[in-house]
């Protein structure tokens, strides 16, 4: 089950407003999650279905066994330098053949970090505000090694973003806390990038249809 996915608006400078929240980008590859009948599927924010490539995310920490439906992050942390490598991503999404796609799930495992909720247990969620989206998705979803929910703070952008620049990260969402999911760009999420990120990164995600 594809959705089409909401994508951000540029903006040039961090703010504080209590209507929205903020959290940190996570420089990766966009990936939508499709879990219907306690099966997986994973498509890129173009539709392209990439389930075979990441073996390591066909069992969902859910708190209970109900269909869903994810939007986030998918990145590659390196455990020596915890900080996000693009090569190995870039690697594991393009192997086909199941051998090679065996032996990358267990050299470079890949960490789905979800910041949305779209479907939930046969109802649509889109139409819901952010915010309950949000709260649906704490109760539902358990961390681990491969799935983690990405953390936001209400309110207080610049305070995030001196922690962002600080640890050399690539930048931070707004997003209003009352938005519907809308598909295609809205000014409702908006993207502040950090100037400071290094060109390599940026580079690196055309190779993976670009992030938002």
């Amino acid at each position: 089950m594809f959705k089409r996915p909401m994508l951000m608006t540029a903006y040039d400078q961090p703010f504080d407003n209590e209507h929205f929240l903020f959290e940190p980008l996570i420089d990766g590859q966009r990936l939508l999650l499709s879990f219907i009948n306690r099966k997986a599927r994973l498509f890129t924010k173009h539709g392209y279905e990439v389930t075979r490539q990441y073996p390591e995310l066909l069992k969902l920490p859910l708190s209970r066994p109900v269909d869903v439906v994810l939007d986030g992050e998918l990145a590659y942390m390196n455990p020596d330098t915890r900080r996000l490598e693009f090569a190995p991503l870039i690697d594991r999404y393009k192997m086909t053949k199941e051998a090679r796609i065996r032996e990358g799930a267990i050299k470079w495992p890949v960490r789905y970090y979800v910041f949305d909720l779209l479907y939930y247990d046969g109802v649509d969620l889109r139409s819901k505000p952010l915010l309950e989206r949000k709260k649906l998705l704490q109760a539902l979803l358990e961390d681990n090694g491969f799935f983690m929910k990405l953390p936001y703070v209400t309110g207080c952008g610049t305070q995030l973003w001196g922690r962002i620049a600080a640890y050399e990260l690539e930048g931070m969402a707004g997003k209003r806390s009352e938005s519907q999911y809308l598909a295609g760009r809205s000014a409702h999420w908006l993207k502040m990038t950090n100037a400071a990120y290094s060109r390599i990164h940026m580079d690196a995600n055309t190779v993976l249809h670009g992030s938002d």
